[in-house]
């Protein structure tokens, strides 16, 4: 009985995440999570919005090791873009670290 319950648990709890960053002309840099079941069903879903990297943000890198994404907003209408630091939370959540013109 015990070999008949494991598979079935592990397979109702297994799971795969994994976060994406999003930049976009509107003004929004987006932490989304992407998640698929053990049934190989596909979630997408935000978990945060940050309007602090600029008019125009369009590029984004990622430094996974310090935990810190870096925006450029090219500030389209603009004399100058910026380039933003954020700090990444566990949440997923993003603290604006500098932003130099």
């Amino acid at each position: 009985m015990k070999f008949s319950v494991v598979p079935l648990l592990f397979g109702a709890t297994s799971a795969v995440a994994s976060r994406l960053y999003a930049a976009s002309y509107a003004g929004t840099v987006t932490t989304l999570s992407l998640s698929q079941s053990s049934k190989g069903h596909y979630e997408l879903e935000t978990v945060a919005q940050s309007t602090d990297c600029g008019t125009n943000p369009s590029w984004l890198m990622l430094d996974h090791d310090n935990r810190v994404l870096y925006c450029l907003d090219e500030a389209v209408d603009l004399a100058n873009g910026t380039l933003t630091s954020f700090a990444i939370r566990p949440n997923g959540t993003l603290s604006k670290v500098v932003q130099l013109e």
